[in-house]
């Protein structure tokens, strides 16, 4: 009896100043033992990586003389040569746990579209505790997440990156935007948050004027970042999302502490009600579960 042939996973990984760390990626994805995977590193630093592509069949480096372009337009590069029947994504410095690709693929075969939830760790490795997160992911619990997200999409339903500092935000709330409510698997990869990150950097505000742009193009212009697809309703939720994250950024700011994840865990929901109520808005479980 022929065995069923196993679908084609496609690994997008933007490279910037990745060379100590991207081989670790690496081996996270190939360790997981999926026999059909294909590795597309995008670099964006003006490096040489050819080196990936001769010690490893399963990694094709995109060449490009593009330097500081950012993640989104180096995802685009990776995804246009992407060949997978599925595609997803990995930062040049997280690793994945064992078991995470295959639950991912598992759900995201039956589905169409699932997510995979960062374990963020700091610059010793040390775990920073997150809540756990629910097995279905809609967009406003998307909001409220304490943690990073990333998608495992059929081809027929990925969409493409835009070139805004939040463009991994924007993709998936997208994605929730046209699919709805998807799974989450139970496992995750390793996020290492440093002061510098971009991720730790929301303490100076540096995210504040790009959700304030998102929020107002997704109900003026959503043709400019790929919502003309999605109706009136889903753009109102991608917008308010945006206003959401901003709304919570100047509360950490004000805070004055130095790690956004040590300072939310805990107060996901509670903070997200307190938002979504003085804006007018449903609460947030009252949202999910008329989604």
């Amino acid at each position: 009896m022929l065995q069923k042939a196993q679908p084609l996973v496609s690994v997008l990984i933007p490279a910037y100043k990745a060379s100590l760390l991207i081989e670790g990626a690496i081996a996270s994805v190939l360790e997981q033992g999926h026999p059909a995977v294909e590795i597309l590193v995008a670099p964006d630093d003006g490096q040489d990586y050819s080196r990936l592509a001769h010690r490893y069949r399963e990694v094709k480096v995109i060449p490009s003389a593009a330097v500081r372009s950012g993640p989104g337009a180096a995802r685009n590069r990776a995804l246009y040569e992407a060949k997978g029947d599925f595609i997803t994504v990995l930062d040049h410095d997280d690793l994945w746990q064992p078991g995470y690709l295959g639950a991912l693929l598992e759900q995201a075969e039956r589905r169409g579209l699932a997510f995979g939830r960062s374990n963020p760790v700091d610059q010793d490795l040390q775990p920073i505790r997150v809540p756990p997160m629910e097995a279905s992911l809609d967009i406003e619990r998307f909001a409220i997440a304490a943690c990073s997200v990333r998608p495992m999409a059929h081809r027929s339903l990925e969409v493409a990156y835009y070139d805004f500092l939040s463009e991994d935000t924007l993709h998936a709330a997208t994605l929730l935007a046209r699919h709805g409510p998807s799974p989450v698997v139970p496992f995750g990869y390793c996020q290492v948050v440093s002061p510098t990150s971009t991720a730790a950097s929301t303490k100076e505000g540096v995210f504040q004027d790009t959700y304030l742009r998102l929020a107002k193009l997704a109900r003026d212009n959503p043709r400019a970042i790929g919502l003309d697809a999605v109706g009136r309703a889903g753009r109102e939720r991608v917008a308010r999302l945006f206003e959401y994250r901003l709304e919570v950024s100047r509360r950490f700011q004000d805070a004055g502490v130095q790690s956004f994840e040590r300072w939310i865990a805990g107060k996901e929901l509670s903070l997200a009600n307190d938002i979504w109520e003085k804006h007018g808005h449903p609460r947030v479980h009252e949202v999910a579960a008329a989604s």
